[in-house]
């Protein structure tokens, strides 16, 4: 990204400093050349703030930047602009940063403000020097960087844009009484990461459902082993647990055992495509993804738990049953019905089905005639 006159960003920036801001120009060049630019290590930009580690002639020193943030009605202003011309608000949503914006975010005076803990007097040490050259070479590689300096993000920025361009083109923003509608401009995954936590109680209402899964066009790799279908059914899933976690109703399940998240991934989604690729027999993933509808990961395990309890502990299932209940270990039966222990102290009922075999029927109960009173014997 080159200036209307060719010469880089970085280079434009290095000028306003001087021009502009009125920093002595032998000492902005104490900071030139690769051998200085090098001993500029561990560089963080955030917005109106530049830090580094300087280096050169002992330990390194702590050197900042403050630079002046542009005003929400300057960037209201800029932003506007920038929308209101079709191939600028593009080249902004493709990467790029047009001229005008750019030329708008470099530094004029009283903008900058170094700061270093080497303790010299003059305005800009050898330190501050080095660090406005790193950010010159910042500035050439990514001109969203000297928008960062000035105040607004790159997600910041695109979300106005695309919120502009929505409304341009007639696409209503209208309130249900769910939660907002309209275009929901992302937040790409960098921006996600940097993003301070907004707590909870401050967050937007929670919608009724997840959102609509979008159409995925991307291939998988030939030799990666995931189709499409697949991929589409991991990104629905991922949402679906991000939504119950929101909710409140669910952890991540992310420590969960292969066989724990396959069953929940059947409950939830194709059995049939999910038996098929791992193999697993569709009626006994079929079993385990009923269990897991019922008790999630404890209804899993009781499914093939099987532990020696005291007499009294499944007597209580035993006088439940009634008549005809015989105790096999943790499991009573009678008929067609079947009680669990599981080693916590939890029964969970199970019913035989002709195809499936013993399949669990409901939640967990502490007491087995919770579980048995609208049952036929």
């Amino acid at each position: 990204m080159t200036t209307p006159n060719g010469p880089a960003w970085g280079e434009a920036w290095l000028v306003a400093l001087v021009d502009e801001v009125g920093f002595d120009s032998s000492r902005l060049a104490r900071g030139r050349g690769p051998e200085r630019r090098g001993l500029v290590e561990n560089i963080e930009l955030s917005p109106g703030l530049v830090r580094a580690d300087v280096g050169g002639g002992g330990l390194p020193e702590a050197t900042q930047l403050g630079v002046s943030r542009l005003s929400d009605d300057r960037w209201d202003k800029l932003l506007d602009a920038v929308a209101a011309r079709p191939s600028d608000s593009a080249a902004v949503l493709s990467g790029d940063v047009p001229d005008e914006l750019a030329q708008a975010a470099l530094p004029g005076s009283g903008d900058i403000s170094p700061g270093c803990s080497c303790g010299s007097w003059d305005e800009l040490c050898p330190h501050s020097a080095a660090l406005c050259h790193r950010v010159a070479g910042l500035v050439d590689d990514d001109p969203f960087a000297l928008l960062l300096l000035r105040g607004r993000r790159r997600d910041q920025i695109l979300a106005v844009l695309r919120a502009r361009r929505a409304a341009t083109r007639g696409v209503a923003a209208a309130t249900t009484a769910e939660h907002p509608r309209g275009l929901d401009p992302g937040v790409s995954g960098a921006g996600a990461y940097r993003r301070t936590p907004t707590p909870i109680t401050q967050s937007a209402r929670l919608p009724s459902r997840p959102g609509r899964m979008p159409d995925i066009n991307a291939v998988p790799p030939a030799g990666s082993g995931v189709e499409r279908s697949e991929l589409s059914e991991l990104v629905a899933d991922a949402a679906r647990r991000a939504f119950e976690m929101f909710g409140g109703d669910a952890d991540s399940e992310i420590q969960l055992d292969v066989e724990a998240d396959i069953a929940r991934r059947a409950h939830s989604g194709d059995a049939s495509a999910i038996s098929s690729h791992t193999n697993i027999p569709e009626a006994e993933l079929t079993t385990a993804a009923i269990a897991w509808g019922w008790g999630r990961a404890a209804g899993l395990k009781i499914s093939s738990d099987r532990w020696d309890p005291r007499p009294d502990q499944v007597a209580p299932a035993v006088s439940a049953l009634g008549t005809g209940a015989k105790a096999r270990r943790n499991w009573v039966s009678r008929g067609r019905t079947q009680l669990r222990l599981d080693s916590a102290g939890v029964w969970w009922r199970f019913e035989a089905d002709d195809n499936l075999g013993w399949v669990l029927a409901s939640e967990g109960a502490s007491d087995p005639t919770e579980l048995v009173e609208h049952t036929e014997p």
